[in-house]
């Protein structure tokens, strides 16, 4: 099929007769006329929308011309077709107990045709950003693109100008992507994709699966799944919620496709000395206790055991991880809605002012008992919350804030701007923010002034 058209001018007709190609193709291969994955400039195939969105975004923003293989719109990987004829391939069986461990067998043959975009991809990402250049590969040099980009939350049109901005001032035979679905592309091919998912504003469900994937309002609470406009209106098609979710698997695959990471995965079987001192988790009681009650998920090394193994982390560290609410001025994110706890009469949760602006109708949500997992009810520690969460970062913020300690304390300026912006506490609202000298803002009640704190004779 001849898809030069991809490098046209969007305004000519051969550019918008290959347009409705690539949608026919989509509707022979299954795909739904509302929901299309958008192949433009933009999108990237991040989002899907219906065939006129997705036709309206390719006129507007213009398509990657290095989608070349419609593997989005359900064209066969021809990588992958390739591997296929020549290995008899079959479906990795999973055994029920490793899954209740969080993580399936995969067979050394499965591993070897679903990676191989990335083996390939990573070959020929050895070269140097640009002839000459001794510091950064291209990979090297997007990754740490991305990493900035995430940390100061640069929009994706401003990620795309500083992209041209970069392949401008490089020399020739530079290796930066040109635009940002290059960017995106490259990155998904590593295994760093991810997907958004609707869910209800509440927290209650998730819009996926046959049960409620086409659902519009909640099963549970009654809420819209779209978001309201001033005027209190659906706007169909903008969710309330997203779910960004990036699948875990691919990114656990790829560990083991670099030879010293894969070494290192497996240490803890093939390499540590187990003299009855605790240096690695596989020391502990809890490790040895899932050894024992699953001996065959224990006999294979490859075996992840996350739930034993993870720590609260974020992969920027300069961004919040999985709380409610972005606060611009002071960059982070905070909790909120946490009178939902509070008795079902209690008054503050009338008090909108002194919290959101909004007047708290629903209960607490139902705490999780472990009864989820099967496997959940027979750790003696059910968390991963370390000693150094809960005394040291706790309780340094909690007493820097009460004595109200420079550099300590999180009632800062930046707080006070971003509750005025919301609406909130204006009782604490600054006066002449931004300015050293004259600025001024009034102490929570919460803190503890100086005159309290002076000794008496």
């Amino acid at each position: 099929m001849d898809r030069s058209w991809l490098k046209e001018d969007r305004r000519t007709q051969e550019f918008k007769l290959g347009v409705d190609v690539l949608l026919n193709f989509a509707f022979l291969n299954g795909f739904k006329e509302n929901k299309i994955s958008c192949p433009c400039l933009r999108c990237a195939h991040s989002k899907s929308w219906n065939a006129q969105t997705v036709k309206d975004h390719l006129y507007q923003y213009g398509i990657d011309e290095t989608y070349t293989c419609w593997i989005w719109h359900g064209e066969p990987n021809s990588v992958q077709s390739h591997v296929v004829s020549e290995q008899d391939t079959s479906k990795s069986s999973v055994d029920p107990t490793n899954m209740r461990m969080g993580q399936d067998i995969i067979d050394d043959e499965d591993i070897s045709l679903d990676s191989s975009d990335f083996m390939n991809h990573v070959q020929g990402e050895n070269e140097p950003l640009y002839p000459g250049c001794e510091s950064f590969t291209k990979m090297r040099a997007l990754v740490k693109l991305y990493n900035l980009k995430a940390k100061h939350g640069i929009s994706d049109k401003c990620f795309f100008d500083v992209l041209l901005l970069l392949a401008s001032m490089l020399p020739k035979g530079k290796r930066m992507p040109s635009s940002f679905g290059e960017a995106k592309k490259t990155l998904c091919t590593l295994g760093m994709d991810y997907e958004k998912i609707h869910a209800c504003p509440n927290d209650c469900l998730l819009y996926r699966g046959e049960r409620d994937e086409d659902e519009t309002i909640c099963r549970i609470c009654g809420a819209s799944r779209w978001k309201l406009n001033k005027k209190e209106e659906e706007v169909e098609g903008i969710p309330a919620k997203v779910l960004w979710y990036f699948p875990l698997i691919p990114r656990l695959r790829n560990l083991f496709n670099t030879t010293q990471i894969a070494k290192d995965m497996t240490w803890h079987k093939t390499e540590r000395q187990n003299d009855g001192k605790i240096k690695h988790p596989a020391d502990s009681k809890t490790w040895k206790d899932v050894d024992q009650r699953w001996p065959e998920f224990a006999a294979e090394a490859r075996n992840l055991r996350l739930a034993l193994s993870s720590d609260g982390f974020n992969p920027f560290h300069g961004s919040g991880s999985d709380h409610s609410t972005w606060l611009a001025t002071y960059k982070k994110t905070v909790v909120m809605r946490y009178h939902r706890w509070m008795p079902r009469n209690y008054p503050y949760r009338r008090k909108k002012s002194a919290f959101d602006n909004t007047m708290e109708k629903l209960s607490e949500p139902i705490p999780l008992t472990g009864e989820e997992l099967e496997y959940w009810k027979f750790l003696p520690v059910r968390h991963t919350i370390d000693v150094m969460h809960i005394e040291k970062t706790i309780c340094e913020a909690l007493t820097g804030t009460l004595l109200n300690i420079p550099g300590k304390t999180k009632d800062r300026e930046s707080v006070h701007i971003d509750m005025a912006k919301m609406g909130i506490r204006m009782e604490l609202r600054p006066k002449n923010p931004g300015k050293k000298r004259s600025y001024r803002w009034h102490l929570g009640t919460y803190c503890i002034k100086k005159k309290r704190l002076s000794a008496r004779p």
